[in-house]
């Protein structure tokens, strides 16, 4: 019995390492989802934001605001607009408004 507990004990800082060399990180995570193709990654986002505590009536309100925009977008309604270009608009907007 003895024995036993000897070699649990030994063998459990090995199963320890083991486990969190297979436990992914957060980068590792993350680069492995940017890698996916866009509507997976969409997929991923639209899975994981129900797990988060919040507000719900607001997640709820968001979460179909999303749905909204993503529909037109995939239907050509509207296009997307390169985030640089918005904050270039932005920016000359201020500046005239400073004048």
């Amino acid at each position: 019995m003895q024995e036993a507990a000897h070699h649990a004990a030994v063998d459990a800082p090995r199963q320890a390492t083991y486990v969190a060399a297979m436990t992914p990180t957060l980068d590792t995570v993350y680069e492995e989802a940017l890698s996916l193709p866009e509507a997976l990654r969409l997929e991923l986002v639209e899975r994981l934001l129900p797990t988060i505590t919040g507000e719900p009536e607001i997640e709820t309100a968001q979460f179909a605001i999303v749905q909204q925009r993503r529909a037109e977008v995939e239907s050509g309604r509207v296009q997307m607009i390169p985030g640089e270009d918005v904050f270039r608009e932005v920016n000359e907007a201020l500046a005239a408004k400073r004048g």
